[in-house]
C-alpha cells in the first residue's frame, strides 16, 4: 500500500490530481466553522432528524455555518433527476444523448439543487426562529435590522453555501481524484465521527464497559472495511474456449483465455 502511495506521488499528473484535492477538501472544511450572523447556536435543538444532517455536514448545522446544509440538496436533487428521468419522455430522451445530454440534466439538477436549497433553508430558520435562535443584527449602534430581513439574509447565506459546496465537489470531480460529492459526504461524516469516538474515549476513563463498547466498535470496523475490500478485489475467472477449424492445411483457433 505504501509503495503504491509513493508511486503515485512520483507522477507529476497524479500528484496534481492529489494536492487539488486536498486544497478543495481543506477549503470545504474552513468553511464549515464561518458562523452566519443572525444566528445563536447555543439555542440550537438538534434532534435525530437534524443530528443526522449534521453529521452529514461534519457538524456544521449544528453550529450554524456557511455549510450548514452542505451538499444535501444537491444529494435530493441528484435523486429526484435520476427518478424523473425514468417517468417524464423529455428528460429521458436528454439521458440518452450522451455527453451532450449529461450536461444538460446536469445543469437542471444544479438549479433544481439552488430551489431545494431555498426550500431547506426556510425550512430550518424557521424552525430555530420558533427556538430564540434568530437574534438580531444591529446595523449601526441605534438601529436593528428587520427580524423578516434577518431570516431572508439567512436563507441566501445558506443557499450560497450549498451553492459552493456543490462547486467544490464538482472542482474535485473534474480536477482531482475520485467523485467530489462522496469525498465531501466521507469527510464531513469522519470528522463528526473522530469528535464522537474522541468524547467516548474520554469518557472510557470513568467507565469500563465503554472500552468494551469502543474496542468491539472497531474490531466491526475492521472487520467491515475488510469484506468490503474482500468483495471489490473478488474476481471470478471464466474460460472461454474457442473451437478449432482447419482451412487447408492450416488449423486455427483452439484456444483457451480467461474473462475476469
Amino acid at each position: 500500500m505504501f509503495q503504491t502511495i509513493i508511486n503515485a506521488l512520483k507522477d507529476k499528473e497524479i500528484r496534481k490530481k492529489i494536492l487539488l484535492t486536498l486544497m478543495f477538501v481543506a477549503i470545504y472544511r474552513l468553511c464549515c466553522f464561518i458562523p452566519v450572523p443572525g444566528l445563536d447556536p447555543d439555542n440550537f435543538t438538534v434532534n435525530e432528524f437534524f443530528g443526522l444532517l449534521s453529521s452529514i455536514t461534519g457538524g456544521a448545522l449544528a453550529n450554524g455555518t456557511l455549510f450548514a446544509m452542505g451538499i444535501v440538496p444537491y444529494i435530493n436533487a441528484s435523486i429526484i433527476m435520476q427518478l424523473l428521468a425514468v417517468a417524464i419522455p423529455p428528460l429521458q430522451r436528454l439521458s440518452e444523448k450522451g455527453e451532450e445530454g449529461r450536461k444538460k440534466l446536469a445543469n437542471i439538477t444544479r438549479w433544481a439543487t439552488i430551489f431545494l436549497a431555498i426550500i431547506q433553508a426556510v425550512g430550518i430558520v424557521l424552525s430555530w426562529r420558533s427556538e430564540g435562535a434568530v437574534i438580531p443584527i444591529n446595523i449601526t449602534s441605534t438601529v436593528t435590522m428587520p427580524e423578516w430581513l434577518i431570516i431572508i439574509f439567512i436563507v441566501i447565506i445558506f443557499t450560497a453555501g450549498t451553492t459552493f459546496a456543490m462547486w467544490i465537489g464538482e472542482r474535485i470531480t473534474d480536477y482531482g481524484i475520485g467523485n467530489g460529492i462522496s469525498l465531501l459526504i466521507f469527510v464531513g461524516i469522519i470528522s463528526t465521527a473522530a469528535n464522537s469516538l474522541y468524547t467516548a474515549i474520554v469518557n472510557s476513563f470513568s467507565d469500563v464497559t465503554l472500552v468494551a463498547n469502543i474496542v468491539g466498535f472497531l474490531l466491526l470496523t475492521v472487520a467491515l472495511f475488510m469484506l468490503i475490500i474482500f468483495i471489490d478485489l473478488a474476481e471470478r475467472k471464466i474460460p472461454v474456449n474457442y473451437a478449432k477449424q482447419i482451412k487447408g492445411r492450416k488449423m486455427y483457433g483452439g484456444q483457451t483465455q480467461i474473462i475476469p
